[in-house]
């Protein structure tokens, strides 16, 4: 043998014992937090509105302002009196050249509420980004472990339709030896090569089923579509009995909601204020030249301390109107609030229902399954002594199946229906493991 065939060889068995990934749940929630791009972008805008209220309060502090100029004119105004004959006298008012830097400290001491409420509603948006953020991350967590489990459940339905084919491919062959023994007639072998093949088109639909489902996962996760991944969390069966339906208080829509009525209120608050003065207290210094005295070309400076009141109001009634404004929108949110409760309530409730349906569905499966398995081994024996026909035998296996394959998809469908469940309640349980 050559030593290109010998390369091309090495290459192939390379390539087909490539070892897969072992992936547990736990470690496909953490790498699909990692991953997502919408829960990054919403982390970000978390910190944006944390930023925004140390902003807000930064405002109760002094400000401290910097003007500093130098200039250049070629002619200043200038007073010339004439005293008398070949007598006068000329003053210039300025300097062709100054220099001047003012520094002004200004404390506000009385703002009617504007300061205040402008940090409530500063707050009230880091809050509704947090609960915005921690809703994309609960979307994360369940859509990871919706792709999990549905991996997992293409996987259990693949082994389901595997064990089919294998004893419908025993079942073909022990009619094949009874056709040759003259115990089975031409549509037995029809009867018989007919369910291996619907058995063998399963097999290959589950397949690729699984393929792309396992696409799907790693792509959430951020792995190479080609990654090959092994589910080793074992999914056990379902608890005997449920937990009592409970009740919501921490849906980040809900929190979001509450934010949303604080903001408003700290609007009316903030449009109230537009009724008030404000009142700043002040401190200045200046220096340069020629400064306070515009008749000496000197450097010098001088020290200012006051206090500021200032007042406006709109005699439109734009001020009126904007607090108005500002109430029907705090109605709104108020109503937006109580609506969001309903339909948390009501998506919990439901949630609970289909938990109940799933866990109701498993264990009729698994009692579907034990018959037909008992079933299936006492029609064997009863074929065996001629006692049951092949079609018969064919048909108690094909309901063995689709009960193998239903409680195989039942024990992940109620996983999957706890996973909406802690969804609809923000349990942290959501984002760990089984």
């Amino acid at each position: 043998m050559s030593m290109k065939y010998v390369i091309m060889a090495a290459v192939v068995v390379l390539s087909t014992s490539v070892t897969a990934r072992e992936l547990t749940l736990e470690q496909a929630l953490q790498l699909a937090h990692e991953h997502s791009h919408t829960l990054r972008e919403a982390e970000a805008n978390r910190l944006a509105a944390e930023k925004l209220v140390s902003a807000a309060q930064a405002e109760r502090f002094p400000t401290l302002s910097v003007d500093a100029l130098a200039k250049f004119v070629d002619e200043v105004p200038s007073l010339n009196i004439d005293l008398a004959a070949q007598v006068d006298i000329a003053r210039e008012f300025g300097s062709k050249e100054t220099y001047q830097t003012d520094l002004r400290l200004t404390l506000p001491l009385y703002t009617g509420g504007r300061i205040s409420s402008a940090i409530a509603l500063a707050r009230s948006g880091s809050e509704y980004r947090a609960a915005l953020n921690d809703l994309e991350r609960d979307r994360v967590f369940l859509q990871a472990r919706l792709d999990y489990f549905s991996l997992t459940r293409s996987a259990e339905l693949l082994r389901a339709a595997r064990a089919s084919l294998r004893r419908t491919s025993v079942l073909q062959d022990n009619i094949l030896s009874l056709y040759s023994a003259g115990a089975a007639d031409s549509v037995d072998l029809l009867e018989a090569r007919l369910a291996y093949t619907r058995a063998d088109f399963q097999v290959q639909q589950a397949e690729i089923s699984s393929q792309s489902q396992r696409i799907t996962l790693v792509s959430r996760l951020g792995l190479p579509a080609q990654e090959q991944i092994e589910l080793t969390d074992p999914i056990p069966d379902p608890p005997q009995e449920l937990p009592l339906v409970a009740v919501s208080t921490e849906r980040p829509e809900l929190r979001a909601a509450v934010a949303g009525i604080r903001a408003g209120e700290a609007r009316v608050r903030s449009e109230k204020a537009g009724y008030l003065p404000t009142l700043a207290a002040f401190g200045g210094y200046s220096y340069g030249k020629p400064n306070i005295d515009p008749f000496t070309n000197q450097w010098n400076d001088n020290f200012t301390v006051g206090a500021k009141l200032q007042w406006s109001l709109n005699l439109g009634g734009g001020t009126s109107s904007k607090k108005a404004a500002a109430s029907f929108e705090l109605d709104a949110a108020r109503r937006r609030h109580d609506n969001t409760a309903e339909s948390i309530s009501r998506e919990t409730e439901l949630a609970y229902e289909q938990l109940r349906l799933a866990h109701r569905r498993y264990f009729s499966s698994r009692t579907e399954w034990d018959v037909a398995a008992a079933n299936y081994d006492l029609a064997q024996q009863q074929h065996q002594n001629g006692a049951l026909s092949s079609n018969r035998l064919l048909e108690i296996e094909a309901v063995l199946s689709h009960a193998e394959a239903s409680l195989a998809a039942a024990r992940v469908d109620f996983y999957i229906a706890q996973s909406a469940y802690y969804f609809a309640l923000a349990d942290e349980r959501l984002g760990k493991g089984l």
